[in-house]
Formats: structure tokens, C-alpha cells, sequence
């Protein structure tokens, strides 16, 4: 179709406009268009009228100008497939000739949508800043578009991502606001964090989740649905989480708190949340997480709060965590909800992050600042007719800038637009900026390989440098850095002829008899001769560590004949000197081990042999302060093996 002609019509609205080229709607109700499609002429002009947003006074269907889907691209063909999951709450940076426009985030069904307003060069493209995902599709890993009047809109600028690296994370905690004698569920998102935007990354890794309670309040159910801790100890609760790939990210650790009737009014109530594993994680500092809610009497219901609550330690990381929250307190059910939110100067809002929210919203962040969540066709109850229902909320962290003075102010104030009514502004969260420098604890430990350091409730099992943050009651960050090493005992049997031996250097070793699970007397060096067939282990000792090996079997069916053929070997004791006169001739090698063993195969003495010389070798063996009785010499060469009995009177 070419073009069409609309004027002196009643016109509200327009269709999609992909494959029109002119349009006169002259004398009509537009106010709006879904996109300028392939327009290049119109009477008015075209360019004079807005794309329709989610909320235009003429409920118009909206076009965004640039879309697309994100998805796991589990058979890596670069289309998505039937079965194919699609990512949820990933953000996409815009950037228009080069700096960074707009953000957005996709939405429960993988889609993601982009308004330009101008007519520019443009770049999409997935932000995977710390996660355990990878772009697979575009190869380029990003978008280049021109918007232009012939070509206005870009569809199916879609993303193929797969999973990178296993990564278990803590990212969000939320309650309602806590009133003494009052039942409040905590909400956490913790568990594999992929699974946050749709993905099953850590799909059979195994760990741990600790959650520690503190102020006037005691742990109380699980929520419904949520898993039952393993162990409650206090306020101390803790899972043993046998396959985080089969969790729910947003609801698996969700538990109720039962306020205390005295919880004093502006008191807090923390909640701490870990999270290990001993499989290696992409990022480590995402595994604690701590929040603190205030204790109120009556409240407004649409309110914003900051974590922290008053101050922002610019020493520190410069993290903060915003909740808006928002209740239908009309009379009949709001059809849509929009959020506007203008985010401080001293805030960087490249940085926005999407946390939570107990209903998906489209999120937009522009580069003034602008920050905008839609609800369309939320349909919240009103408080009247279902007062638990009645409430929402959004969550989302961003980072004040480094630059800012001492003792100046964040501020951040919300509106809440219910349908098209006037908004509802919420209070003013006010941060002032203080510079606390505390210097970073510094911890240095060792573990033995297995085993584990425990730190504020998480657990590292690997050599590496790890930080935690924590803020202190006077809003100052206080960071923690963990320097680990693992000492780790390469503990192999191997047997070389009639002998075994361990791969181990230790400070110590105990060789054992597997068929009964005991200690051997006397068998304590790396080598062990066995004087009859079984099974042998070896523990070995190096500092605090102790691994021990796996059973060997070991057969004396085979072994090389004590005595090599041709070769003299004649041993015998010289009780004058307590010594044992040792005579070899026709050795074929030419460097050996000297072993002299009692009859259950523990060494009493060894030493290497350099002395042989045309297949000769004359050796003392010091006998002093050995028990009389049977004792077993042993040579060993390259190319001999060669035993003999000696007694000692």
C-alpha cells in the first residue's frame, strides 16, 4: 500500500503503519502514531506527532521502533526455538552515535522494547556485566541500526545468550512494612542466579544457604511453597541444597517473622542471607547480602525507602537499594499503574539495576535521569475488596557517583500514577554523604583441601583473594578481604616391582591395611614393602592436612624372583661392629635402593646405592639398636631385584 487518505474521520488510533509511504489525516483525533513505519510524506507532517506510549489518552497500541527477544540458545542455531527458554529482567543499553541513550529490560516473555525519538545511529546491546551468561547471537555480540524517515523501525533484534560460568547469588531482600505483633514474610532472591533472568546455569551444583535473623522479632514458618529449613537454630536458619538448578530463585527461601509485641517503634529488624558452594563461581561477592527494615506504627502505603537509610559512606562501594511501594486504596480495581522516577544528579544512572518487584513492569531509564515503570493491565484490586492483593512494589539498586562532597544530600522522591489519575507522590529519602575510610579488615588463612572457611555465613572452599561488605549501625561500609589458600596433598599409590609407593612429599606417613582398616606397626615412610597380597592405603601428613589415599591392591602373584638368576647376594650379621656385611656380584644396574625391612614390611633403613661396579657392590649396613630377630634385605636397581634373609643375635 502506497498511501491513504484518513482525513475528516473521527480517527483515534492507527494500525501498525510498516508498509504505508504517504498519509493525509487531515481533521482527525490523533495525537499519536505507533511508529512512522516506511512514511515519507503526510499531511500534517508526520515528524510533528509522537510515538503512542503504554498510557496515550487515546489507549492507542503502541510500535516501539526497535524490538527483539532474548533467549537460551540451547542448540546455538541462532533462532529461537519451540522449546527454548527466553530471559526475563536482563537489561539492554541503547546508545545513540555512541553514547549510552537508553536502558530497558526484558520482560517475562524474553521481549524488550526501544523508543529512539530522533532520527540517529544507534547500537543495541546485552549487557552481561557480571553474569554467568554470554551473548552466543549476533556473533558481534551487538546491534548497529540507522533510524531514518524510510526506515524507522527495527524488529527481531534479537539475542541468543548461553551460560558461561556457574555463579550462586544473593540480590534481593523485601517485606512489607514491620508493625509490632505483626506476621511479615521475608522475600529473598538467592540461589542460581541465572535462574533470575530464566536459565538453569548451576543445573546439580549442591551448597548451602544461611539466613540470620537479628532485632525484635523470631523466625516463625517457612512461606508457602518456600523449602523448610534444615536446621533452626535460634535465629539461625540453614538449607542444604542438594540441586540449586531445580530451585525458584524468587521464592525458594521465602520464610515468615513473627514481630515481637515490644519491637520499639524505629528499631530495625536485619536480615543477613549467605549462599556457598564447592563448585568454583564466577563472582563471589554477590554471595552475602544484608538489609534492615524499620519498625513503624501507621504508614502511608505508598512510600520509597533507601538502603541504607540516612547516610551513604563514599569510601565505600556507593550502592544503594531503592523500594518503591504502592496499594489501591480506591474504590475499584486500577487498571494500570505507572512509576516515575527521576533519579538524582549524584546518582549514576548507567548503573540502574532491576532487583524485584511483585509485579513484572516495563522498565525504561533515560539519560536524564528519567526512570519509568509501567504496569499495563495490572488490574490491582482495591484495598476494600482485597487488601493482601492491593499492594506492589519495585525494588532496584543504583551507584552514587564518586565525586560527591561531604555532607551533601541524596534525595529521590517517586510518583504513582494509578490509571489517569493525578499522582501520588510519595515521601523524600534523603542520604547524607559521609566519609568514613575505615580500613579493610584483612584476613589471611589456610584450609586443607575438602574442607572450608566459614565467614559471616558463607563458605569458600577454593584458593583466592574474596571481599564482603558490611555496614556498620553508623552507615559506614566495613570491607572484609579474605586471602585463602588451599593446601592440597597429591596422595597416588603407585607400585614400582615388589614395592609401593605415594606421590606425596608430607611430614609424615601411615600406611594402612584396607582388609581390616588398620593402622600396619612400623610402616611409616612413603614406601612400603608388602610381605603378602592384600589391599594398602597410605595417609600422609603435611602441616595440618591429612589425605589419604586410595586402596591399592597389591598381588605378589608375577613379581620378579628375589634372587635375580646368576646374581650372588650373600648377607650376614658382624655382631663385633652391629653391623650387616652385605656382598653382591653379577648386578646388572647400576644405581639401586637399599631396604632393610622386618618381616611385617616396615623400612628400618634405607639409603641409595652409587657403588656398583662391574655388577659388584660391598655395603655396611649400621644395625645398632635393632631388636634380634629376622630381618629382610632388599636391592633394587634398574635392572635387579634381589632379596635375602639376615639374622640378628
Amino acid at each position: 500500500m502506497e498511501g491513504i487518505n484518513c482525513s475528516d474521520n473521527p480517527l483515534l488510533c492507527f494500525p501498525d503503519l510498516n508498509q504505508l509511504i504517504s498519509l493525509n489525516f487531515v481533521n482527525t483525533q490523533i495525537n499519536c502514531f505507533p511508529g512512522y513505519g516506511m512514511l515519507q510524506v503526510s499531511i500534517p507532517p508526520f515528524l510533528g506527532f509522537p510515538i503512542c506510549d503504554l498510557f496515550n489518552n487515546n489507549g492507542c497500541d503502541v510500535f516501539w521502533n526497535i524490538k527483539g527477544k532474548s533467549f537460551f540458545d540451547a542448540d546455538t542455531n541462532c533462532t529461537i526455538g519451540a522449546n527454548e527458554l527466553l530471559f526475563k529482567n536482563k537489561k539492554l543499553n541503547l546508545y545513540k552515535n555512541g553514547v549510552l541513550d537508553q536502558q530497558t529490560f526484558t520482560n517475562i516473555y524474553g521481549d524488550y522494547y526501544f523508543d529512539t525519538f530522533s532520527l540517529n545511529n544507534y547500537k543495541i546491546e546485552f549487557d552481561t556485566t557480571g553474569l554467568p551468561l554470554e551473548v552466543y547471537c549476533p556473533t558481534i555480540g551487538f546491534y548497529l541500526d540507522t533510524i531514518s524517515v524510510s526506515d524507522s523501525m527495527k524488529y527481531n533484534r534479537d539475542f541468543g545468550l548461553k551460560c558461561k560460568e556457574i555463579d550462586l547469588a544473593v540480590t534481593s531482600i523485601f517485606t512489607a512494612n514491620i508493625r509490632p505483633a505483626s506476621i511479615r514474610e521475608i522475600q529473598i532472591q538467592a540461589g542460581d542466579y541465572s535462574n533470575y533472568f530464566g536459565a538453569h546455569c548451576a543445573t546439580g551444583i549442591s551448597g548451602t544457604v544461611n539466613i540470620t535473623i537479628t532485632g525484635t522479632c523470631s523466625f516463625f514458618s517457612p512461606a508457602i511453597g518456600a523449602l523448610t529449613p534444615n536446621t533452626v537454630v535460634g535465629n539461625v536458619l540453614t538449607y542444604n541444597v542438594a540441586d540449586f538448578g531445580v530451585l525458584n530463585y524468587d521464592s525458594s527461601f521465602n520464610f515468615n517473622i513473627l514481630v515481637d509485641t515490644t519491637a520499639a517503634l524505629g528499631s530495625q529488624i536485619c536480615i543477613q542471607v549467605s549462599i556457598s558452594t564447592p563448585a568454583a563461581e564466577l563472582n563471589y561477592n554477590n554471595n552475602l547480602l544484608s538489609q534492615c527494615f524499620t519498625v513503624v506504627g501507621s504508614f502511608d502505603p505508598n512510600d520509597k525507602t533507601t538502603f541504607p537509610n540516612a547516610t551513604l559512606d563514599i569510601s565505600g562501594d556507593r550502592w544503594l537499594t531503592y523500594l518503591i511501594r504502592f496499594q489501591n486504596t480506591g474504590t475499584a480495581s486500577a487498571e494500570h499503574i505507572y512509576i516515575t522516577d527521576t533519579l538524582s544528579s549524584s546518582l549514576d544512572w548507567s548503573t540502574f539495576n532491576l532487583l524485584s518487584y511483585s509485579h513484572q513492569p516495563l522498565t525504561q531509564v533515560y539519560n536524564d535521569g528519567l526512570v519509568k515503570f509501567s504496569f499495563p493491565h495490572i488490574n490491582l484490586p482495591d484495598s476494600n475488596t482485597n487488601e493482601p492483593a492491593s499492594h506492589g512494589y519495585v525494588q532496584y539498586k543504583i551507584r552514587a557517583k564518586d565525586s560527591l562532597a561531604i555532607g551533601s544530600t541524596i534525595e529521590n522522591t517517586a510518583n504513582i500514577f494509578f490509571d489517569f489519575n493525578a499522582p501520588v507522590i510519595t515521601n523524600t529519602t534523603s542520604n547524607a554523604v559521609i566519609n568514613c575510610s575505615i580500613p579493610p579488615t584483612i584476613i589471611t588463612a589456610s584450609i586443607c583441601n575438602g574442607d572450608d572457611y566459614s565467614l559471616n555465613g558463607v563458605l569458600y572452599y577454593n584458593d583466592g583473594t574474596y571481599q564482603q561488605k558490611l555496614i556498620t549501625s553508623f552507615g559506614c561500609d566495613s570491607i572484609i578481604k579474605l586471602h585463602l589458600t588451599v593446601s592440597s596433598i597429591i596422595n597416588t599409590v603407585s607400585q614400582s616391582s615388589s614395592l609401593l609407593q605415594t606421590t606425596a612429599n608430607g611430614s609424615s606417613y601411615q600406611w594402612i591395611d584396607c582388609g581390616n582398616n588398620t593402622a600396619i606397626n612400623g610402616a611409616t615412610n612413603s614406601t612400603f614393602q608388602p610381605t603378602q597380597s592384600g589391599s594398602y592405603a597410605v595417609a600422609v601428613t603435611y602441616g595440618n592436612c591429612i589425605d589419604t589415599s586410595a586402596c591399592y591392591t597389591f598381588s605378589t602373584v608375577g613379581l620378579p624372583s628375589s634372587i635375580t638368576a646368576d646374581v650372588i647376594f650373600q648377607t650376614r650379621y658382624l655382631s663385633s661392629s652391629e653391623n650387616i656385611l652385605l656382598h653382591a656380584e653379577k648386578l646388572r644396574g647400576t644405581n639401586g635402593q637399599l631396604r632393610l625391612m622386618d618381616l611385617s614390611g616396615r623400612i628400618i633403613y634405607q639409603q641409595p646405592t652409587h657403588e656398583i661396579t662391574s655388577g659388584k657392590l660391598n655395603l655396611e649396613i649400621p644395625a645398632k639398636g635393632m631388636n634380634a630377630g629376622i630381618y629382610i634385605v632388599n636391592l633394587i636397581t634398574e635392572k635387579d631385584n634381589i632379596s635375602g634373609k639376615v639374622v640378628k643375635y
